[in-house]
This record gives structure tokens, C-alpha cells and sequence, in this order.
């Protein structure tokens, strides 16, 4: 700062006492020097304008006005968002998607002209806002992902003057898998008698996000639900269990047939929502459980005598005579008639 020099026409060799702004203050050796308190400021103050006063010890005094000029010097750029204070961002994304704004500005009243963002690791920065974009797809199931990943951004104005401010961006996982089903189609297959609460399918399915999400099962299509010949087990949504007992020659199953299917659908979420369907298949196959029934209790022939015959493959001295049985099964299994033959000979008398 500028030396202030004050003479008093009375007396020379006479002290001076100066008074000054808060900005400034002038030392027993006559130099003007800043307090620092306040920082001087190109873009608060501009130009101060200093009126002295000096008077001798007689009580003589003088003022002098002195304009001082703030110069302006091209200040490193600071950054102006959340990011400024070390604080963290979290996304899962695909390629080139918004990882987070880092806005930064130059402290310069005067423009600085085109400046330059820059990052490390991570990806491009739009250079008008600061926003940092992905180059390559975050996947937080890939093997090997680092789930934290660490960059700096780093802020220019035309000189290369520059400002960089640390970023951590957390990834976390997004519900982009469907679930996944060990089978997609089910089959069971049994004989009667199906008893009440047999379960027939038993359906496997697991989410591959990380964390995995909870897995849903619904019924879909077919004869399984409430008040339905199927259900769901209670607390096991994945099991799928008869309601009633089953039998081959029940009229009601026979009318609506043998052969069951119905589909269950699985999905992980509810917003969003990714679904399979997992499709079951039950047959009920017969068995022989009846035995033939004789259509008379009792049946009786009249057989003429017979002389000299032999078996031959036409039957030959063979009388043949009829009996009819009924088999139950609804498949028509076991007999429904046979034929009884009767051999008769003739006996030798002594």
C-alpha cells in the first residue's frame, strides 16, 4: 500500500495522528496497510475511496481523499453442489444414464470463457452442468462388481485454473431380473384313489437380483384356487395340493376328464414386476381295483351224454355253454364275458 506522508506547517518535526477506514489502517511509520478483516473483494468492492485526516499536536489538521483500485485476479473455480461438502451418490444404471450433477462456477466477475469438467473412472461430464454419465453398464450381480466406486471431478476455467472435489457413488441393486424356476412345466401322474391334501407339484423359483427380491406365486389359469380341485398350501404358496379325493369313475371327474392343467404365475415385485409362468399338469391314471362280476349267482346246464369223443382244435366233442361277468373299471379292464366248455365221455361198464 501507498506511504502516507503528513506535515504540519507550524511544527515539522511534529507527530500526526491518522484516521482511516476499517478496511485499512496507516502504522506510526506513516504506511497505509489492509486489516484484512474484510477480505478485500474484487467482486464485493471494487474501488474504496479513503479520506485521511491529519492533525499535528498544535490541533492543526488536513484530509487528503485517495481512491484505491481493487485488482481482479482469476480465482480457482469451486464447486456449488451437494457434492462440494463430500457427500455421497447411489444409483444402479444403465450405459450412459445421469450418475449425478457436480455444478461448479469461477468466482470471476468477468467470464472465464469455455472451461472443462473432467472425471476419473467413472465417465463423461457435461461440461455445462457438471453432470456425470456412466460409460459402461453397472451391474450389481456381475462377479466381481465393486459395489463403491470412488472418483474425482475436477473443474477448469479458460487460465487452467482448477478445482477438483472427490465423489463416491454407492451402487445399488435395481429389480431387473425375472425370477428364475428349476421347471417350467410340471408334470404328476397317479393312479387312483388321489387322496385329499396330495400334493402334486412343488414349485422351486428364486429371484437373481442381489438383494434378492421376494418371489410370488398366483394362480393364473385352470382349476386351482379357492373353492377350485387344486390350492395352494397354506403358508407355502409354491405347493400345489388336492382338495378332495380324486377317483377315476367318479361321474364328476369323468365329465370333466382325467387330465388337469393349470398355470401359476411368479413374479419377484410389484413395482415393477417381472413374471414367469410355471405350468402343471396332473393325470389320473386308473387301476384294477374291482373284480368281475358274475351277472347270475348260479347257472346250470343240461349236457348230453357223449361216446367216443376226443379234443381236437375244432372243439370237437366239446358242448359249449355261456357265462356273463361285468367289470366296474371305467376303462373297460378285465373280463366281460367267457365261455365255459364242458367235456363229457362216455364210461365203460363191467
Amino acid at each position: 500500500m501507498p506511504t502516507i506522508s503528513t506535515t504540519s506547517p507550524g511544527d515539522y518535526n511534529s507527530g500526526s495522528d491518522l484516521s482511516i477506514l476499517k478496511e485499512f489502517f496507516i502504522l506510526r511509520a506513516q504506511l497505509l496497510f489492509t486489516t484484512g478483516v474484510p477480505k478485500l473483494d474484487f467482486e464485493m468492492v471494487a474501488l474504496y475511496s479513503l479520506l485521511i485526516y491529519a492533525r499535528d499536536n498544535q490541533g492543526a489538521t488536513a484530509s487528503q481523499t485517495i481512491s484505491i483500485q481493487i485488482a481482479d485476479v482469476n480465482e480457482p473455480p469451486t464447486f456449488t453442489g451437494s457434492l462440494a461438502q463430500g457427500d455421497q451418490g447411489a444409483c444402479g444404471c444403465p450405459v450412459s444414464s445421469r450418475l449425478v450433477d457436480v455444478p461448479a462456477s469461477t468466482v470471476a466477475t468477468v467470464p472465464a470463457g469455455p472451461g472443462a469438467l473432467y472425471s476419473r473412472n467413472m465417465g463423461p461430464v457435461a461440461n455445462e452442468r457438471g453432470t456425470v454419465v456412466t460409460a459402461t453398464r453397472l451391474d450389481a450381480e456381475r462377479a466381481g462388481f465393486a459395489r463403491a466406486q470412488s472418483f474425482s471431478i475436477k473443474a477448469c476455467d479458460r487460465d487452467q485454473r482448477c478445482a477438483a472435489v472427490p465423489v463416491t457413488a454407492y451402487i445399488h441393486g435395481l429389480n431387473d431380473n425375472s425370477p428364475f424356476c428349476d421347471q417350467y412345466v410340471i408334470r404328476y401322474t397317479g393312479r387312483e384313489m388321489i387322496v385329499e391334501d396330495t400334493v402334486v407339484a412343488k414349485l422351486s423359483c428364486r429371484d437373481l437380483d442381489d438383494p434378492p427380491d421376494t418371489i410370488h406365486y398366483v394362480p393364473s389359469l385352470g382349476p386351482v384356487g379357492s373353492g377350485q380341485i387344486f390350492e395352494q398350501a397354506p403358508n407355502a404358496e409354491n405347493v400345489i395340493r388336492v382338495t378332495k379325493e380324486l377317483d377315476y369313475e367318479d361321474p364328476e371327474v369323468v365329465a370333466v376328464g382325467h387330465t388337469y392343467e393349470m398355470t401359476i404365475s411368479v413374479f419377484d415385485d410389484l413395482h415393477p414386476s417381472h413374471t414367469v409362468t410355471v405350468t402343471v399338469i396332473v393325470e389320473l391314471a386308473p387301476a384294477n381295483d374291482f373284480s368281475p362280476v358274475f351277472k347270475a349267482a348260479h347257472y346250470s346246464f343240461s349236457v348230453p351224454e357223449t361216446s367216443g369223443a376226443v379234443l381236437k382244435s375244432s372243439h370237437t366233442g366239446f358242448q359249449e355253454h355261456g357265462v356273463e361277468l361285468t367289470d366296474y373299471e371305467s376303462n373297460g379292464t378285465g373280463l366281460t364275458s367267457v365261455l365255459l366248455l364242458v367235456k363229457t365221455s362216455a364210461k365203460s361198464h363191467n
